[in-house]
């Protein structure tokens, strides 16, 4: 089972909690580049996941930066690249890829699939992918 954690207790410092396992709150983090003329305004559904390839786990989306909440947009300067980050909630230590789901009610949502797990948690996703 995986514990609900709120947001700004994962992001302040990677310290620990400890209960009956010490584990460190560090968020996952995905760095994204958009390519030029990728979109004129984008934005991210609360509903986007890691999902785990080997269980029913799912990481929540905890935090963003650079981007808006669905239903408002981000809009991006006409033919230049824009970054944006997105923070989840840690995944267990026994998972070794994961993909990365927009999990919304109309088509279109992100589906960056095979992420393979790295030591640091932090990966770059430059789209279109």
């Amino acid at each position: 089972m995986c514990a609900t954690i709120k947001a700004p207790e994962i992001l302040k410092s990677p310290e620990t909690r400890t209960d009956d396992r010490t584990e460190p709150l560090v968020p996952v983090v995905v760095h994204f580049t958009c390519d030029p003329f990728y979109a004129d305004a984008m934005r991210v559904w609360r509903t986007t996941y890691l999902l785990d390839l080997d269980s029913a786990h799912r990481s929540e989306l905890i935090d963003k930066k650079n981007i808006t909440y669905a239903p408002n947009w981000t809009f991006v300067q006409y033919g230049a690249s824009h970054r944006f980050t997105l923070y989840f909630a840690p995944l267990p230590k026994r998972v070794i890829q994961f993909d990365l789901r927009e999990i919304i009610p109309q088509p279109g949502g992100w589906h960056i699939q095979g992420i393979r797990r790295n030591r640091e948690d932090v990966y770059q996703v430059r789209l279109p992918n």
